[in-house]
């Protein structure tokens, strides 16, 4: 009997382990590069979320329309689904794509902590194109992955910030970044080691891009970003919580910043 009571209470515990779903946020930023296929540098893209098993999650962004039936991976995973992704046309080049997901299952739930896959393919064909997944661990702990370049996927940066409510541990969430106030209520300064880009982001916590900062002053090898909680329509936001990131060449960083007014 004793046996049995162990085992059914260490099953409840390692139950509520597997369901524990911390709030989060994910930036998602990488550049293709031409697998030379017919129509490049045309191409037709989508990048989505999977668990670590290869169940769907959601989609962050479909550019297709004609030639949507080539992207084959994403097709045989999402059953097509496009569901709040960024969606549009064919592109008509290879950039750098910057997404961020809410760590949010299409119902709008947090989905549970674990490992999770961000998958990415393009085709400029009419036939199979590159793919590639990544794959990173989401909890209560900050995540900052730049995985190595490979032949069709180049500086990839995946930065997983947890959302927490104990506003006293949010103050620098790495060494490298300075940030104050924090919580503010007119302006909050952020300030980076690195001198290689002039921008930073802000988003909120469905993911929405905010505002595009541009930095201040660059002094000593450290940039300067100064934000006002307005957005890029010089709109107060609401107090609340935002996520920034910065990338540069030899680096990317992201972290919390609370808004209370």
């Amino acid at each position: 009997m004793k046996l049995i009571f162990t085992l059914i209470i260490s099953s409840l515990f390692l139950n509520s382990i597997a369901q524990t779903k911390t709030s989060g946020n994910v930036s998602f930023a990488f550049t293709t590069q031409t697998a030379n296929g017919e129509y490049s540098p045309k191409h037709v893209l989508a990048a989505w979320v999977t668990t670590s098993s290869g169940t769907y999650v959601k989609s962050l962004k479909v550019m297709a329309q004609e030639r949507i039936q080539y992207l084959y991976a994403w097709k045989a995973t999402s059953s097509s689904d496009k569901t709040d992704a960024i969606t549009g046309a064919t592109l008509n080049s290879h950039q750098t794509h910057n997404l961020s997901w809410n760590c949010k299952d299409l119902s709008g739930v947090d989905v549970a902590d674990g490992d999770y896959k961000l998958w990415v393919e393009f085709t400029d064909k009419d036939g199979v194109g590159p793919k590639q997944s990544y794959t990173f661990t989401k909890g209560a702990t900050l995540v900052s992955l730049n995985p190595a370049d490979v032949t069709n996927f180049k500086s990839v940066s995946i930065q997983y910030t947890p959302a927490t409510n104990d506003i006293a541990s949010v103050s620098s969430e790495n060494k490298y970044v300075t940030v104050f106030p924090n919580p503010f209520s007119e302006e909050v300064k952020i300030v980076v080691k690195d001198s290689e880009n002039n921008k930073l982001y802000i988003y909120n916590t469905v993911g929405k891009l905010v505002s595009v900062l541009n930095s201040t002053s660059n002094t000593n090898g450290s940039i300067i970003f100064n934000w006002n909680a307005k957005n890029s329509e010089n709109q107060e936001v609401a107090k609340g919580i935002y996520f920034y990131t910065y990338k540069s060449k030899k680096a990317s960083y992201s972290g919390k910043l609370i808004y209370v007014k």
